[in-house]
């Protein structure tokens, strides 16, 4: 269907898209306490993403819960005790999956034993089907928090939007095109100004380009900046505010900058590699060094 409109009334494998940084996680504890992001709005950090996975946030409705991404199995029962603590116990009725990644996945069972319907984009459905199934079940073999549930396909999907409003509060799925993944979606709430953005958008050194077109993520970013969010919850690392899109999209237009001359000077990958220098990615980051597998993607992207 174009657009789904629903008035609401009643780990031997590598995880793609993720990037860990050790030393982050030996200073800050694995998961933050949940953070109040508006009225009945929420998002639960994890700084542990090889074993908890992705940030989850979740939103009250006047009668169900709709939580934003499912982490790991792990990760999503731990968000499990707060989403019930903090919603007094009000059923899941959608769990919504920003993109296939492995860390924002592979927890579907969690919720959907909890009676929650799966919701990703349908590109996302496809993803998962093709690429996490054959994961998940390696990885139950292995991992007790895996094996509690059986690999669990997004099992209501759409194409542009799908629309949740029960009179009282209204969220938009939205889907602007492909960035970090072909599906990647955004869960926008226009009353409160805030938005959910995956890993499209991460606040610090997670960006993984593996799966993108970092031409068309810079203009879904735009789209995303002209929702005009005061508060944004990002895939991975800590919420804030506008400026946290602002700085994402900006790193791509700078990496793709200093890239493209240097393709047209005819610069060898190494030579590229050597001479990229963005400062402010490393503010906003903390890192020393550029990183590689970006500088890799961007240049194989534009050397075409």
């Amino acid at each position: 269907m174009k657009t789904l409109v629903m008035r609401a009334l009643s780990l031997g494998f590598l995880l793609s898209g993720v990037v860990v940084l050790a030393t982050q996680q030996a200073k800050e504890p694995p998961l933050e306490k949940p953070v109040k992001l508006a009225e009945g709005v929420w998002i639960r950090q994890s700084n542990d993403i090889g074993k908890f996975g992705c940030n989850i946030g979740w939103i009250e409705f006047s009668d169900f819960v709709v939580v934003i991404d499912t982490a790991f199995p792990l990760g999503a029962e731990e968000a499990l005790k707060h989403i019930k603590e903090t919603t007094k116990g009000k059923p899941i009725k959608y769990a919504i999956v920003t993109h296939y990644h492995a860390d924002h996945s592979f927890g579907t069972g969690a919720f959907a034993k909890e009676g929650a319907t799966i919701v990703a984009h349908e590109n996302a459905r496809i993803e998962y089907l093709s690429k996490n199934v054959e994961k998940y079940t390696a990885a139950a073999k292995t991992d007790e928090a895996h094996a509690r549930y059986l690999p669990y396909a997004p099992n209501l999907t759409f194409t542009d939007q799908f629309i949740l409003d029960d009179g009282k509060r209204r969220a938009e799925v939205r889907y602007f095109g492909h960035a970090h993944t072909t599906g990647c979606i955004f869960t926008w709430l226009p009353k409160e100004k805030v938005v959910f953005t995956g890993d499209a958008c991460v606040n610090g050194p997670f960006n993984y380009m593996g799966d993108s077109d970092s031409k068309s993520w810079i203009e879904v970013l735009a789209k995303v900046e002209a929702l005009g969010a005061e508060q944004v919850g990002p895939g991975h690392s800590a919420p804030g505010k506008a400026d946290v899109v602002k700085t994402q999209k900006q790193y791509f237009v700078e990496l793709r900058e200093q890239v493209g001359k240097l393709v047209k000077e005819g610069k060898t990958l190494d030579e590229v590699r050597k001479a990229v220098d963005i400062p402010m990615w490393k503010a906003w980051t903390g890192e020393q060094k550029m990183s590689l597998e970006n500088i890799n993607h961007v240049f194989k992207e534009l050397s075409k």
